[in-house]
């Protein structure tokens, strides 16, 4: 705005026009704060780097190629060229942790969390993630606990929206936190649903599976465990015992220590394989809550995305029957549906739903199959006008319709195409034009057009060559 840097610290009187009355007096308080932090920050750093015989600042600044490139490799040539003896594991560790404090001090600035009208806005909470992660890698550094200020400071500051900016932070900063019990929590549900978990990553976490025991009992089930986990970012690693039950549909009960010898969890893993084989689940969650303490988890406690493709696992199974019942009513009273519209009779609703379900669902599964069965495309199209039925979310539809012809002419481009594929490709753009909507196809206009400009050179036969021309008509080509 016209006062400069002055939208980045002060309520400068401008802002984005969206809220009449709204005052910016928390820009300025919020910015002392983050002022605050870095100091705190500096005072720990600076003495550390510099009885390591480093430059705080040069080596903070080529820290940016470990940054880029968190590979072993990367890391290794780091400690060579930068440190001249070999760095312990726990040395590595805090070193990593200085590190990611300045880091994160340097992004708790971004510039949009001054920017617009109100310090609950998501640019906000952005930078006061970065402000905790620096907090919450300085405890572990240095055993002092910033956290309790830092929250007082932000009661101190106003808000638009919340009787301080304190609320927004503890709504939506805190609860998006991840250390490694949080995901030693997540491989306990994870592994509820995988016949022989193998080692993965997740975000900047990479999980080990040591031990690994699965019990089945109808639709219950049970996990217990052991796993290692690693960050990324620091090369902290961490062993975590778990165990999860699995009662069916969102029900999940379970634990995990961090604490706990190996002699008590052989002990516990045998007595309570012995209460889930009798079906005593209440013993179940008794001997949890005795080995691994009483403030179990559960799948609410999951970060959202995870918490979300966890949920849809568990919908997917429990919609087979569901699904099936559809396939079995719509198929088995297609005939009679058919009498009753030639007869100008009303069709119940019930069929109706159950062959909008069943349509829809073979549409999109058609659609992912390979290759494409195109008759049948074509009479479920047929089928959906006869019914007069909608296709569900039709512009997400005919976004996925235009990746797919996007996947095709990719291969048939890269050479792996025949005038057979070229056929069926032209076939399926017919059939779907002619869709309420229009199909997403510049993506495939590019890669044919590079193509078109090479094509009097290839080696493509000529009934190739004139094909492919037909198919740069249906793409609305000039060719």
């Amino acid at each position: 705005c016209v006062h400069g840097v002055e939208r980045w610290r002060s309520d400068c009187g401008c802002n984005s026009g969206g809220k009449q009355g709204w005052k910016q007096h928390w820009r300025a308080p919020l910015r002392e704060l983050m002022d605050w932090v870095r100091d705190q920050m500096r005072e720990t750093y600076i003495p550390r780097m510099t009885e390591m015989g480093l430059d705080p600042w040069e080596i903070r600044n080529a820290y940016i190629d470990i940054i880029l490139d968190r590979g072993n490799t990367s890391i290794n040539q780091f400690f060579e060229k930068h440190f001249d003896r070999e760095l312990t594991p726990e040395e590595k560790v805090n070193f990593f942790r200085m590190m990611e404090v300045q880091r994160n001090c340097l992004l708790m600035y971004t510039s949009c969390a001054w920017f617009f009208d109100e310090i609950s806005g998501i640019e906000t909470n952005q930078v006061l993630q970065y402000a905790l992660r620096a907090i919450r890698y300085h405890r572990r550094l240095t055993k002092v606990d910033l956290y309790p200020y830092f929250v007082q400071r932000l009661k101190e500051i106003p808000s638009n929206k919340h009787p301080n900016g304190s609320v927004s932070f503890q709504k939506h900063v805190i609860p998006s936190q991840l250390d490694l019990r949080r995901m030693a929590m997540h491989v306990g549900l994870a592994v509820v649903f995988s016949d022989s978990p193998t080692d993965f990553e997740l975000y900047n976490i990479r999980a080990k599976a040591e031990i690994f025991k699965k019990y089945r009992a109808g639709t219950q089930r049970m996990v217990v465990g052991r796993t290692q986990l690693q960050s990324m970012i620091t090369h902290v690693e961490r062993t975590y015992y778990f165990a999860t039950v699995y009662a069916g549909q969102h029900n999940f009960i379970g634990q995990v220590s961090k604490s706990m010898r190996m002699e008590d969890f052989s002990l516990f893993q045998e007595q309570v394989e012995a209460s889930f084989e009798t079906g005593n689940l209440s013993k179940v969650i008794a001997l949890i809550h005795e080995y691994f303490g009483k403030d179990h988890y559960s799948i609410w406690k999951l970060l959202r995305d995870e918490k979300q493709k966890i949920l849809q696992e568990i919908t997917r199974r429990s919609l087979v029957h569901g699904e099936s019942a559809f396939h079995e009513l719509y198929n088995d009273n297609y005939q009679l549906m058919n009498s009753m519209q030639q007869s100008g009779l009303r069709i119940p609703y019930t069929f109706i739903a159950a062959s909008r379900f069943v349509l829809n669902s073979d549409l999109r599964e058609i659609m992912e199959a390979h290759p494409i069965n195109l008759f049948k495309l074509r009479d479920l199209l047929a089928d959906l006008k006869k019914w007069k039925i909608e296709i569900q979310d039709l512009s997400e539809f005919l976004l996925a319709a235009g990746e797919r012809i996007y996947y095709e002419i990719r291969l048939i481009v890269a050479g792996g195409g025949s005038e057979e594929d070229i056929w069926n490709l032209i076939e399926l753009i017919d059939i779907l034009t002619v869709l309420n909507g229009d199909l997403d196809l510049w993506k495939s206009q590019n890669v044919y057009f590079s193509k078109y400009k090479k094509l009097s050179a290839g080696r493509e036969t000529e009934v190739w060559k004139k094909e492919f021309l037909k198919l740069g008509e249906k793409l609305g080509m000039a060719v």
